[in-house]
Order: C-alpha cells, then structure tokens, then sequence
C-alpha cells in the first residue's frame, strides 16, 4: 500500500506544475534547474555505522547520522531536491558555472540551505579548457563517476571523434564531519580521468581510471579503472534504441580488505574471523528504448537494466546515481556506496506528463552480492552488544534489496 499510494503522490502533483522555457537571464547571469519530489521504497534498509554502534547503555559510541536512522525509519520515505544552475559567458572563451542544491528528507532531517555542489571558471584553448574550482567529476559510463563537490582543477579536451577529462580535486565532504574523521577522507586527493572514442556514428568506446593518490595505502578506498561502451541509433531526432554497458574493478587496498567474509555463516564478529579479500568489481548492462523529451508531451521511454556491485567497490558513493538508480538509504546516512554490494535486474519507464515535467519511476529485483561481506553485516541485521567482550553482527536470513523509486522532475 505505501509503495502505491508513493506513486499516486508523484503523479499527483505534477497537476500544479508548469514549464517556463528557455534559462532566465538576470544582469548577464543564466539561470535554469529542476524541482524533484521523489519516493523511495527499500525492503530491507542499510543501517551503517551511525545507527547500529551503540554502547552498553545505549548511547551512540560514533555520531548519530544527522539524517536519522536509516534501519529504524527508513523503509520508505519521501526526498525534495531544489537544483540551481547558474552560468555566466563573459566572451567566445571565458565561462562561470555553478550549481545550488538543497535536499530535505522527509522525517529525518530539517537541514533546507542551498549548498554548492559545483562552481568553477574555465577558459577555452582551442578543442581544450582548463578551469579552477569545484566540480563533479563525470566520467566513463557513470560506474566509477559522478560524485560532486571536489575542490581542484579540471582539464577537458572535446572533437567530434574523442573527448578526454582529467581531475585533480581534494575528495568532496560528502559525509558527515565525524564520519569524515573516521574514514580519513578529509585530506584524500583524488585523480579522475577518462577517454572516449566514437569511431562510428552512434558508438562511444570508453576508458576511465580514478584513484586516491594521497592516503596511505591501507586507506585508499579507490583505484578503479573502468571500460564500456554505448550504442544510440537515433533517427529524425528519436533516440530509438541505446545499448550502454561498463566493467570496473577496484584494487584499492581499504576495498579489498571490504571483501572479507565472515567465517561463520549466522554470527559474524567484527574484528576477527574473516575470509580473505579480493578486488571487488562492478558492471552494468541497458537497454533502453525511445525517452522522456522535457519539452514534448507525451513522450516516453522504457528501460532494462542488470547491474552486479560487489561489497567495498563504492564504498564512498562515487558512482553515478543517474546510471546507478537506487534508495537513497543505501549512500544516506554516509558511508555507504551506490555501486556496492547489489545484483540483479531493475526496469524502468518514464513519460514527459506535462511540458517541462517528467514522472519517473523504476523497480529493482535486488539481492545482495554477499550477505556476509564486512561492510554489510549491518544491512543484514543488528548489532549484538555484550556485557564484556567486542561487538558482533547478527546476520538476518533474508538478503533481498528489492525497492521502488518513483520521482516527479519538474525543469525550469
């Protein structure tokens, strides 16, 4: 019933909204953004750190996530995120770009500002630009990036047969100060990078690397290098038909040591009892079929897609959501990654209901990859704490991540 009275609600309102066109120009400043109401379903939530670290008298001995406890009040929930660009062209080679954005959580949150996702100034040199500032570094196919607020440079070079991006960038606070502290991400500089080929019309033939290249390194979370490619035949401005796919793999040593298996299959303790790692890899394959156009009523599109994540590839939620769709209580409360731990299938439909609205809507027949890897022993159950002694997980039977997403984005 909540999963359908979820959608009844998306539907519902896009009654009140209306399209407005073209970007708003204000003392030679562009604006343009979206308004999404969004509701999420999850079967089974991810608790992490933040919910099910309690003390003997139950105080929390790390930070309570500030967006509340994902295992106790998140089996469904409803998200509104207000996006802001703003773009300034001051000649045929200087831009500014910026991006706002502000979410609420419904229930668990009243933090409402505007917080700066991107805003940077680049300078064109030929096919080539350079620019300073704080970006989301977009790269590949969407498994490995697509993160915002890292602080850096940007190098980009764009043609007709080969695009390539490379990021230098003070990894962004996507977590909590306290949480930040444990996981050491405050200082991580990471590189992003990729390369893209379209030999033929339709096809791009991707590579993309990332790495942290300044912890130490039994603390880098990412080394991953990505391949795919994606396929678009497109015929009197409709996008027919699009095949996508990207395989990933992460060698980084803290993802590895994320791998671990608890040696026993129904009590798992935290610290001890662990299999050996392995390099947790990621891949996805879609096919989609015509899609929404915001500006065309009416028009709509249908997608299939499998996608398998295996636990500690993503464990700081750098993957793309908008290629890896899932509940925001998997990444929220932080950390916990997008493309991590999950396999299995996920369709998707989406219509263009009113000018400049589109309704979206996706579920995901989702299992985990390995109930008892060691980052997720929590999103399988408790915490069992002792009288004496050090806390243990107590695994659930049921390892299904079923969910449903609808959303309602209404552009301006």
């Amino acid at each position: 019933m909540n999963k359908i009275l979820g959608c009844v609600i998306a539907m519902g309102l896009v009654s009140g909204l209306s399209a407005q066109g073209a970007p708003k120009n204000i003392g030679g400043l562009e604006f343009s953004g979206f308004l999404r109401y969004r509701y999420e379903w999850t079967e089974n939530p991810r608790p992490v750190a933040e919910d099910v670290y309690l003390s003997q008298d139950g105080n929390y001995i790390t930070g309570p996530a500030e967006s509340g406890n994902a295992g106790a009040n998140a089996k469904s929930e409803t998200r509104t995120s207000l996006w802001i660009n703003v773009d300034k062209k001051f000649n045929g080679r200087t831009r500014f770009h910026a991006v706002l954005q502000g979410e609420t959580l419904s229930g668990r949150t009243t933090k409402s500002a505007l917080g700066i996702k991107q805003a940077y100034a680049a300078t064109k040199f030929g096919p080539a630009e350079f620019a300073l500032g704080r970006f989301m570094p977009e790269i590949g196919l969407g498994t490995i990036g697509g993160a915002p607020v890292s602080d850096g440079a940007w190098l980009s070079l764009n043609t007709d047969l080969v695009s390539s991006n490379v990021y230098l960038v003070k990894w962004g606070n996507q977590v909590d100060a306290y949480t930040s502290t444990i996981y050491n991400t405050a200082s991580a500089t990471c590189v992003f990078g990729d390369l893209k080929v379209r030999p033929v019309k339709g096809l791009t033939l991707s590579v993309a690397y990332t790495a942290d290249v300044s912890s130490d390194a039994a603390e880098k979370k990412y080394k991953s290098l990505a391949a795919g490619a994606e396929y678009r035949y497109v015929s009197n401005n409709i996008p027919w038909f699009t095949l996508s796919g990207e395989y990933a793999k992460n060698t980084a040593e803290k993802a590895r040591s994320f791998t671990a298996q608890a040696a026993d299959g129904t009590i798992a303790p935290l610290l001890s009892g662990l299999s050996a790692s392995k390099d947790p890899v990621a891949w996805y394959v879609t096919a989609k079929t015509l899609g929404a156009h915001p500006f065309r009523p009416g028009t709509f599109g249908l997608a299939l897609q499998y996608r398998r994540a295996d636990a500690g590839f993503d464990i700081l939620g750098n993957a793309n959501p908008m290629v890896w769709n899932n509940p925001m209580n998997w990444s929220s409360p932080s950390p916990a990654g997008i493309a991590d731990n999950h396999k299995g299938f996920e369709l998707s439909g989406e219509v263009t209901v009113f000018e400049g609205t589109i309704l979206k809507a996706a579920y995901g027949f989702m299992k985990t990859t390995d109930p008892l890897a060691f980052k997720d022993l929590g999103s399988m159950g408790h915490v069992v704490v002792p009288t004496a002694g050090v806390p243990y997980y107590q695994v659930a039977g049921s390892d299904s991540q079923k969910y449903l997403t609808a959303q309602v984005v209404y552009l301006f």
